[in-house]
């Protein structure tokens, strides 16, 4: 559950980006041509937008396979992928006009577009990814999860699940017959003989058993 919706978010979160970079290439290209209509030639500018684009997509699908966390805190991290998706979207331009000599693309055109983008990816990537996570994974979304089994198992579980709780994933309780002292922000709500009401009377969605029990007296 957890893992499709990070993809979903990066899927969304790319997809908005892609946008973005789109609208900024050809703000960007209108403003030039207003500018500088010697050095702009529209047909070769939709030609190096095609190669933006694949970078940008190629560089997407392998962050996605690789890790589609987006909801990290680390402004270090944030503008690591910012500085890839960059590289990504200008190097297969770079690379044909350095192979073709190619004088049709305004350079200055390029650098601005380079350090735009930049700053664009790194904002978007920053802001997103948080606020369209509270705005699609609350209410109706929201996955209200029970844990099953032994204490201090179970306790390692629920942080981890605390940290991915801007994907909508909120631990309800734990059910369980051997507690080993974590209580403090854990609610026992009973123990396994009590699923069928717990699931009734908190509106579970999910249960998780966080140990495969070699006994129903391991639970």
């Amino acid at each position: 559950m957890i893992t499709h919706r990070s993809h979903g978010l990066f899927s969304l979160v790319t997809a908005i980006q892609v946008t973005l970079a789109v609208a900024l290439y050809w703000a960007m290209f209108h403003l030039f041509d207003n500018s500088w209509r010697r050095v702009a030639s529209p047909e070769r500018y939709v030609f190096y937008f095609a190669l933006m684009v694949m970078g940008l997509l190629i560089e997407a699908v392998y962050r996605y396979k690789g890790d589609a966390s987006l909801l990290r805190k680390d402004i270090f991290a944030k503008h690591r992928v910012a500085v890839l998706q960059t590289l990504s979207a200008i190097t297969a331009i770079v690379v044909f006009l350095v192979a073709s000599k190619d004088h049709s693309i305004s350079r200055l055109f390029l650098f601005c577009f380079a350090v735009a983008f930049y700053l664009v990816m790194f904002v978007s990537g920053t802001v997103l990814p948080g606020w369209l996570a509270r705005r699609t994974f609350r209410g109706v979304n929201e996955e209200r999860t029970l844990l099953v089994g032994p204490g201090h198992k179970a306790w390692q579980l629920h942080e981890w699940l605390t940290r991915k709780s801007e994907l909508g994933i909120r631990t309800v309780g734990l059910l369980t017959n051997h507690l080993n002292g974590h209580s403090d922000q854990l609610p026992v709500l009973g123990n396994p003989d009590d699923f069928a009401r717990v699931v009734r009377e908190r509106n579970v969605t999910q249960a998780v058993l966080v140990e495969i029990p070699l006994s129903p007296e391991t639970l």
